[in-house]
């Protein structure tokens, strides 16, 4: 008879609305304790991520009581919102972690929440590709309403996991009316352009105030924060990418290709020389109106470079 252990099975969970310690014994199909319960896993591996209201540490124990047999570990990775930097930088830590003692014939399951945010699919979906073992990448189902109730207990709960969802700095930075003048005019004035800010705070009021103009004007737009793309995986979120799972293949649209939008792509200074390059060339011979916002000024770049005015 053949040794089970001789392959190892190991389940990532990011736990939201199928919390077990939140919901009990009612929990939603695909939920973590209900993956437990039907599949044999030799070692369970908690994610705790910002905007997914939970205590990894409290789940942890409850699979503890549940299942004192299984080795159980959670994280709660110390990242401030769910940025693709930051997502993948914490999630890669953990791999690097929990896989560094397996083989290339154990197995891995992901299991997402039931509403996962891109940058968290991505990241898990990139640095799977590195990984020599199977994955699988499974999704939980929508948190019931008896879940939501109980989740937010009280309004003051509500307000404590949106403020850990929201940039607080948002409301910090703001463009006065010269600099409002002078970046909608450039930007119905000019097909293609890079706009010189003093910091990466004008950046954010940039964006901002394009995402207010283009609204009210009806135009598509979409801004793509440059500095947020860890540098090893750039390509493969900017153009696009394929990745093949366990029954499952995922074809993701590159952020500079997910809509036929005008686009503005702030902390433009963060990327090479020679992916900037490829952008600006790519996008000036597309139909699209595009404005590159950087802090330095790049002599090489094929589209004029204005700063915007103090």
């Amino acid at each position: 008879m053949q040794n089970r252990c001789l392959m190892k099975r190991i389940l990532f969970a990011i736990p939201d609305g199928s919390d077990p310690f939140a919901a009990g014994d009612e929990c939603n199909e695909g939920s973590v304790l209900r993956l437990v319960r039907e599949r044999s896993f030799d070692r369970i591996v908690l994610l705790g991520l910002p905007g997914y209201r939970l205590s990894v540490t409290l789940t942890e124990r409850a699979f503890a009581v549940r299942f004192p047999k299984k080795a159980v570990q959670s994280y709660a990775l110390g990242i401030p919102s769910l940025s693709y930097k930051g997502v993948f930088n914490g999630l890669k830590k953990v791999l690097e972690v929990e896989t560094s003692d397996l083989q290339a014939k154990d197995r891995l399951t992901f299991l997402l929440p039931s509403a996962a945010e891109d940058p968290i699919l991505d990241c898990l979906l990139l640095l799977s590709l590195s990984l020599p073992q199977k994955v699988e990448v499974c999704q939980a189902e929508t948190p019931t309403d008896a879940w939501v109730q109980q989740a937010f207990q009280t309004e003051e709960d509500a307000f404590e996991w949106h403020d850990a969802a929201t940039d607080k700095d948002e409301d910090k930075t703001f463009l006065s009316a010269k600099q409002l003048d002078f970046l909608y005019r450039t930007w119905d004035q000019n097909k293609a352009f890079c706009l010189k800010t003093r910091d990466a705070a004008q950046e954010k009021a940039v964006s901002r105030a394009m995402h207010l103009y283009c609204s009210t004007s009806g135009s598509p737009y979409r801004d793509v924060d440059c500095a947020d793309i860890p540098e090893n995986v750039s390509n493969e979120l900017l153009w696009g990418y394929n990745a093949e799972t366990d029954g499952k293949t995922f074809v993701r649209d590159g952020l500079l290709m997910k809509q036929d939008a005008n686009l503005s792509l702030s902390g433009f200074d963060a990327l090479s020389e020679v992916l900037k390059s490829n952008i600006t060339a790519f996008l000036s011979k597309s139909d699209r109106h595009f404005m590159a916002v950087s802090t330095t000024e790049d002599e090489f770049l094929q589209i004029p470079t204005l700063a915007l005015p103090n």
